[in-house]
């Protein structure tokens, strides 16, 4: 029997329903293909939580990108044997400033030129120095120093604790004098940090067979010396240009020699 009309619905058409439905499962099966996780995620975090997974792999990706990826801000690592570098502000040296020596007999045998140089360039100096006297031994000197608080300080000092290296004494290594080098010019964070180069142009006439040992020894301390500290005076190329200017000995300057000694160290403290 037929329906009443206002009871008739006309059917859909069957191509319209199977539009419907192949549209709804395409749809479904990408967006199971976007939350299915990864091969390598899947057996962490199981079948269950296809999203969760991703999420997770997402942010344990950013995570060790993070930190991974130096920072272009940070400071590079520090090496396994970093250099000592001494520091010192820069420090005016105005006339009437106090400059002190901490030194060997070097500078006690060169006591009145240094001296002499430094008022002649307005500067009152002041030389602490003994014979024989390593950069070790020094201790009491470079404390004698630093109490003074002089605007410049000079250390003339090594020359022994190249000796004490070649004999192998206890304590006694260039990486030694490194160390105690940026201890002692510590002392004098407010001055003007000047520091002496030792001799390396000793021949047989003065050293005998040890000569090519010496000359090795204090050409590393130089090194080091020339290449951490701020401001120089370089004997070792002042006796290697003008050899005369040293006795016979090879390590103590002769009247000329002071005189030289002394201008470079001046040279150095105007340099500050």
């Amino acid at each position: 029997m037929p329906l009443p009309p206002h009871l008739h619905r006309p059917p859909r058409p069957r191509r319209r329903v199977l539009t419907s439905k192949t549209l709804i499962l395409s749809v479904g099966l990408l967006v199971a293909a976007a939350c299915a996780p990864t091969q390598g995620e899947s057996s962490r975090s199981g079948p269950s939580e296809p999203l969760e997974s991703t999420t997770r792999l997402a942010t344990t990706t950013s995570t060790v990108a993070s930190t991974t990826t130096p920072s272009t801000t940070s400071s590079p690592p520090s090496t396994t044997a970093p250099e000592v570098t001494i520091s010192t502000p820069k420090v005016p040296v105005p006339p009437g400033s106090t400059v002190v020596v901490v030194g060997d007999s070097i500078s006690a045998r060169s006591a009145d030129q240094i001296k002499a140089a430094f008022a002649a360039a307005g500067l009152k100096a002041t030389v602490i120095a003994d014979p024989g006297l390593t950069l070790q031994e020094s201790t009491s000197n470079i404390a004698k120093a630093a109490a003074l608080n002089p605007t410049a300080i000079v250390f003339e000092l090594g020359t022994n604790d190249v000796s004490s290296t070649v004999k192998r004494e206890a304590g006694y290594t260039e990486a030694a004098f490194s160390t105690g080098l940026a201890e002692a010019t510590g002392r004098f964070p407010n001055s003007c940090v000047v520091v002496t180069t030792v001799s390396a142009n000793y021949t047989p006439a003065a050293k005998g067979t040890g000569t090519a040992a010496v000359n090795r020894v204090a050409t590393q301390i130089n090194g080091t010396i020339r290449s951490t500290s701020p401001h120089v005076a370089d004997w070792d190329n002042e006796v290697r240009a003008n050899p005369s200017i040293v006795i016979e000995d090879q390590t103590h300057p002769t009247d000329a020699g002071k005189v030289a000694l002394a201008d470079l160290m001046v040279g150095a403290v105007r340099s500050c």
